[in-house]
Order: structure tokens, then sequence, then C-alpha cells
């Protein structure tokens, strides 16, 4: 079980889920905590009472994406930069026969 805090970010998006339970903390099957973590904790949370066993109240979390505001904070987000050039991998035969090269050339 996973545990969110009851208030989001000042951005709308809830924080990342903990492992252990805190004051006030919401509680997560997995399924759920999995939704938070996709979504970048743009989500909805809702909640109702349920009754498990005569006059025995528990209350019950839903956990919906808010697929817009997570497509409004995606693309306000910087372009992703472009990924450098992987470096040329010289063996040792290349260098030892560069260095050759280079003593010879003297």
């Amino acid at each position: 079980m996973k545990y969110l805090t009851p208030t989001p970010n000042p951005s709308g998006a809830y924080p990342a889920p903990q492992s252990n339970p805190f004051k006030d903390a919401i509680p997560l099957t997995d399924e759920q905590a999995e939704t938070v973590v996709d979504y970048n904790g743009f989500v909805t949370i809702t909640s109702h009472e349920e009754e498990y066993e005569e006059g025995f109240f528990r209350t019950v979390y839903t956990v919906e994406p808010n697929t817009e505001a997570w497509e409004a904070w995606k693309e306000s987000l910087p372009p992703e930069p472009e990924p450098e050039p992987e470096p040329e991998y010289v063996t040792y035969a290349e260098l030892a026969k560069a260095i050759r090269e280079g003593v010879n050339a003297v």
C-alpha cells in the first residue's frame, strides 16, 4: 500500500506516493499509486463512505487521471535537448597505430 498527501502542489499535481503512512494520508492501492505516477501527479481524487460491516463505515478513494491538466503541464515544459553524439570508440590497435605514426613522423 502507498500513501498520498491530501493536498496537491501549487501546480495542481500531487507529490509522489510514499511507502509509509502519515497523518491525514490517503491510502492508495498499487494500481492507484501507479496512476498517480503515470500522470505525474495530475489526478482527481474523490472519496465516499462505504459500509463494510453493519454499522461500520470506511472511506473509499478513487483516483482518476486529470488528462487536461496533465497535457497542459507537459506543453509548458521546455523542449528536450538534443542528445549528445556518441563518442567514437577507439580500440587499442587504433591507438597503437596512431602512436607509431606520430613517432615515425618525426
